[in-house]
Parts: C-alpha cells; structure tokens; sequence
C-alpha cells in the first residue's frame, strides 16, 4: 500500500509468530485495505480478502473506508462475502446509527469510534442512537 507516510506492507508472517509465541489464544482482526493508503497495482478487493483470510491467518476481516470516519462501502462486504462465505466481516470506518440496519445486514460487526464523537469527546446522545438501532439490526439479520 502508498500512503503518505510511504510504501506499507504487511507484516503477517512476523504477528503470526508473535502471536505463536507471546499470546497464542489471541484473535487478528485484519483490515484488508488500509485506510489513507492505496494498493500498489490493481489488485481485486476479493483476491486482497482471500490472501488476508488464508495466508494471513486472520481470524476476521475488517473493511474500512478511504479515511477515518470514511463510510465503508457495503459493495466490498457482499464482493468478499461472495467468495469468503466463512470469515467474519467488520466494518472498520464511518459507521453512523442512520447507516447501521443496512450496513449490518451485509457486517457481522463493527468497530465504531469517530463517528460516535463531537470533537474530540465522545457524546453520550451518539451513542444512545446507536444503541436504540441495535433492535433494527437484530430484525435484519445478516444476508447470507
């Protein structure tokens, strides 16, 4: 991946060692596509997932947006879901309450920081809003 900070590259062999070593019952949540950076190349968001899934030994998947606080894109959940049936997916970026019974229809889960702020500060009325959406979201469920 490019990002300003330069080129970023992977470093699956050496956590799973360290996870191997230091902390065997640990889980990897792997984001697939780094937010604020772009693949060398044009790799398929599908073929990134696969090798993230497979050779990377993630235990679950995370899909982000282009930057924090950026909506992740519900297209990339049912690319991947249709040839990773099996691995969990969270959405990593963006994630708002308004958004949450569609995006979690095609995400097993989130991971949900910005969004929920005023500035720097959490803000408790946020956080009421998407906790009072979660009974939406058990109604959907997740489309398989």
């Amino acid at each position: 991946m490019v990002a300003d900070q330069g080129i970023l590259q992977g470093e699956a062999w050496e956590v799973l060692q360290a996870r191997r070593s230091l902390a065997p019952d640990c889980r990897i949540w792997a984001d697939v596509m780094v937010k604020h950076a772009v693949p060398v190349g044009s790799p398929r968001l599908e073929d990134l997932a696969q090798d993230t899934w497979h050779r990377g030994s993630a235990d679950a998947l995370i899909l982000s947006g282009t930057a924090t606080g950026a909506a992740t894109d519900p297209a990339g959940f049912r690319t991947v879901r249709g040839v990773l049936n099996e691995a969990p997916l969270l959405v990593g970026s963006g994630l708002t309450a308004a958004q949450l019974p569609d995006v979690m229809k095609v995400a097993d889960g989130a991971i949900v920081a910005s969004s929920l702020k005023v500035g720097d500060r959490v803000d408790a009325g946020k956080v009421r809003e998407l906790v009072s959406r979660r009974d939406q979201v058990l109604q959907v469920g997740v489309e398989r």
